[in-house]
């Protein structure tokens, strides 16, 4: 059963991102896929598919499946937290993977990890001005190779998230944290993409124009 458990979370990790199960076997020396939470189980995770970054100008350090550090520049990206125990779903992490340390226990009480989790619908922000905090249901859209933005997009499965508070942009009452990710890495492979490459994201599937999201540096996956 537990194999089992883990295989369907690869697989929804998979979906989520728009990644190749063979690029898991690939690189498969470090990656860990497990779930965190529960229904009956509380656990607090930040979920980034829908948001869309802002460059910091910094780099990151990203876990790679052979044990090492590769870098990256960074972006930052406020994403809304859930709770497992509310969603009735686990989050599916990759424990070796991101900056992740290994379990899915956050560093401290003041953070969150940003995993992947199915729960729909889910707080997202509005293309509105000012854009505000609204319950939607997830979706998912392709960005094309043609925009170049293949080193734009970013990747926030697995990564630290802080500065968890509640959002005053409208809409419902809705918790977010400050998730820091890396842009234009392949979730699994920790490789640069290629600026030509299509990649998949929720951020403004809802939105009346939602291909205006693929420039504005959407965390998403391929």
């Amino acid at each position: 059963m537990k194999l089992l458990t883990s295989i369907l979370a690869l697989a929804f990790a998979c979906t989520a991102f728009g990644l190749h199960i063979n690029s898991v076997q690939a690189a498969a020396s470090k990656t860990s896929i497990e779930l965190c939470g529960s229904k009956d189980v509380s656990y607090k995770f930040a979920l980034c598919a829908a948001t869309t970054c802002t460059p910091t100008g910094k780099r990151i350090a990203v876990n790679t499946p052979q044990g090492g550090k590769r870098w990256f520049k960074e972006a930052l990206c406020t994403c809304p937290v859930l709770d497992t125990k509310d969603t009735g779903l686990p989050a599916v992490a990759n424990v070796a993977g991101g900056n992740m340390q290994g379990s899915c226990l956050p560093p401290n009480v003041a953070t969150v990890w940003s995993l992947y989790s199915t729960a729909t619908p889910f707080p997202q922000l509005s293309d509105s001005n000012p854009p505000t905090w609204s319950l939607q249901a997830a979706g998912v859209q392709q960005c094309s190779a043609s925009l170049n933005q293949g080193r734009e997009f970013a990747q926030c499965f697995s990564f630290k998230c802080d500065n968890i508070r509640t959002s005053p942009q409208g809409g419902v009452t809705t918790t977010v944290a400050d998730c820091r990710c890396p842009l234009g890495e392949d979730v699994f492979s920790a490789l640069p993409a290629k600026s030509a490459t299509s990649f998949v994201t929720g951020a403004g599937a809802s939105w009346s124009n939602p291909s205006s999201a693929c420039t504005l540096n959407p965390v998403g996956g391929f």
